[in-house]
């Protein structure tokens, strides 16, 4: 005869709960299970919150100082650069200062784009064939850079970091689109496409204003097409020259300076705008430019005038000095 366990009268407690006390084996069990199984969930809470605990103070995690929601956390982050880069190359800009343009910029160093533009392998552009630093014979002809007068000024968008070639590349697309606005009066003119752009490249130094472009130019081809002016005498050239020898540079100072050579320089001293590539091949008719040889610029205002004679010329200059106190 079995005896329940909690009152010990004679009651078989494996079939069902104790009339007597009410005790059940069953329950028990399931009473002892809840017990093991509320104490494993807070060990295992106890043993989460350590690691928690642990995780946080590795980090250096901690909590704000107030949970007002008038205080609210703060998350600084550093500032994140764009891949790409707006870059403006001003008209009349030179290698040299595109190539520090591009350097600031961080889109290659200067000297990666001054190595692209004298070893690239530029053979796609055909408005370049016949535009070379050196005669049918491998000699040295005195130009400087190949492409001076090539990289077309305007606004830019670059990928930082890029080589030098794909930035020149970037130039040379621009320059073959603009080309085509000036092809027809180009033909015209009688002028191959890097006389031109040689041409173009002085009257962007000598004059600012689009409507002293023509003028400028109508002079120059007057002293061009006249055996009586064989130089240009053009002072840009010179400024040219010293740009290049204060970077270390070694030009070939008889083939830019108008003041020396006859007819245009042995190539571009500087990267034309489409104004002064549209004046270059369409001159100024105009009477107060037509028949005149001589120009001169005043400083203090940038007023271009024109002379036919050099007599004339030492005139207007003299009256320029006089108005500035020299």
């Amino acid at each position: 005869m079995m005896h329940c366990p909690k009152c010990n009268c004679e009651r078989d407690t494996r079939r069902g709960a104790c009339p007597v006390c009410g005790y059940s084996r069953k329950r028990r069990i399931l009473t002892i299970t809840g017990i093991v199984l509320a104490a494993l969930l807070l060990v295992s809470l106890a043993v989460w919150g350590a690691v928690a605990a642990l995780h946080h103070w590795v980090t250096g995690w901690q909590r704000p100082a107030t949970d007002s929601p008038k205080q609210p956390a703060t998350v600084t982050t550093e500032p994140t650069l764009s891949r790409t880069v707006t870059v403006t190359i001003p008209e009349g800009y030179t290698v040299l200062r595109i190539a520090a343009t591009l350097e600031e910029a961080g889109v290659c160093t200067a000297t990666e784009f001054l190595t692209a533009v004298r070893e690239g392998d530029y053979t796609e552009y055909t408005f370049l064939d016949g535009v070379t630093v050196t005669n049918e014979d491998g000699t040295a002809n005195g130009r400087y850079f190949r492409l001076e007068g090539y990289l077309f000024p305007d606004t830019y968008e670059f990928y930082r970091n890029s080589s030098g070639e794909a930035a020149v590349h970037r130039f040379l697309d621009n320059f073959e689109r603009k080309l085509t606005s000036i092809q027809t009066a180009l033909d015209a003119s009688g002028l191959t496409l890097d006389e031109a752009v040689t041409l173009a490249s002085i009257i962007q130094r000598e004059a600012k204003a689009a409507e002293a472009m023509y003028r400028v130019s109508r002079v120059l081809h007057n002293r061009l097409e006249s055996p009586d002016y064989p130089r240009l005498q053009c002072d840009v050239t010179t400024a040219y020259l010293r740009e290049l020898e204060k970077a270390g540079e070694t030009p070939d100072k008889a083939g830019y300076d108008t003041y020396v050579c006859k007819g245009l320089p042995v190539g571009a001293i500087a990267n034309p705008g489409a104004n002064a590539l549209a004046a270059a091949v369409s001159p100024s008719m105009e009477d107060i430019c037509a028949d005149c040889y001589f120009f001169v610029i005043d400083s203090a205002d940038d007023t271009v005038y024109y002379s036919e004679t050099y007599a004339e010329h030492l005139a207007v200059w003299a009256q320029i000095q006089e108005r500035q106190g020299e």
